[in-house]
């Protein structure tokens, strides 16, 4: 274990006044566990437990001599031994019905490796169904229809550009976590866990790409004055489904967002949940940029 970081541990006896209480311990130079009690203000030094993982310091930790003790919101993360990484699919899928217990059980078995390739996956299918999609709908938009080799460099600048967008969100986002909440600041779990909810961000694109595309596939957008009343009715059906579902399923992601920011760095939903915002914020800026500099070379109007 390394001198400076912490642990977290169910049972901390003040051996001068008796209070047992749970929190973390600061792991010293020859590697016993020490703390700080906040009743007498004692020194607390325990020999190590096995089978702890050893955690970042909460931002609070070093901030007060009695200040050591920060509760943790996610108790039962820090008191198990780090399984063998591997890509837990099972875990993903449990994410959207027990995100708590899902992000818990991917952060003990998974690690950047294999969240990197889901992601990567995920926003290859992303960017192909999208650059699909978005070639038949040219007619309907108004825009030149694109050849294959237009319809591939989209794609690929589509995925570039969702693998650039992941990692600045997941980054600010734990930046934010630190700063603002006094969170771990953890940017490899934050990363980690946003990736495995990555997926599901997808889901949620999809499924709205396709509610445009049943809905508006055969009227023509930029001919809006020559609509009959029944289409003008269907539009207005349509773009309210797609307006609540966008909203639905962006309350949805930021819960999930906000879960996986919380897990990863030991704050409430609430807190992960502003801090997702901050940095989907700062993603946007950035896949704007990273989109106009891409295309510019390329030569796609679109």
């Amino acid at each position: 274990m390394a001198a400076g970081s912490v642990v977290y541990s169910r049972s901390i006896r003040c051996t001068s006044c008796g209070l047992l209480a749970s929190g973390y311990l600061r792991v010293a130079d020859d590697g016993n566990w020490v703390s700080t009690c906040p009743r007498c203000g004692a020194a607390i030094v325990q020999p190590p437990e096995p089978g702890r993982v050893v955690q970042m310091p909460p931002q609070p930790y070093h901030a007060h001599s009695t200040g050591d003790r920060r509760k943790s919101v996610y108790t039962g993360l820090y008191n198990e031994p780090k399984h063998a990484p591997k890509l837990d699919l099972r875990a993903m899928l449990r994410i959207p019905f027990r995100p708590t217990r899902a992000l818990t059980d991917l952060y003990l078995s998974t690690d950047l490796r294999w969240t990197m390739v889901l992601v990567a996956v995920s926003a290859i299918v992303y960017s192909v169904v999208s650059a699909f999609v978005t070639s038949e709908m040219y007619d309907v938009i108004g825009a030149e229809y694109l050849d294959a080799f237009e319809a591939v460099l989209l794609a690929l600048l589509g995925l570039i550009v969702a693998l650039v967008s992941f990692l600045i969100f997941a980054l600010v986002s734990s930046i934010v976590a630190a700063e603002l909440f006094g969170g771990r600041g953890d940017r490899g779990s934050t990363v980690i866990l946003t990736g495995y909810c990555f997926p599901w961000f997808v889901s949620v694109s999809l499924v709205i790409l396709a509610i445009f595309s049943l809905g508006f596939s055969d009227l023509e957008l930029n001919q809006m004055d020559h609509w009959s009343d029944a289409e003008m009715t269907q539009a207005i059906v349509w773009g309210a489904g797609l307006l609540i579902a966008a909203v639905m399923g962006l309350i949805w992601l930021l819960f999930l967002a906000g879960k996986a920011i919380g897990v990863a760095n030991d704050l409430s939903t609430g807190e992960g949940a502003m801090s997702a915002v901050i940095g989907a914020i700062c993603a946007g800026l950035v896949s704007v940029v990273v989109g106009a500099v891409l295309r510019l070379p390329i030569g796609l109007s679109f």
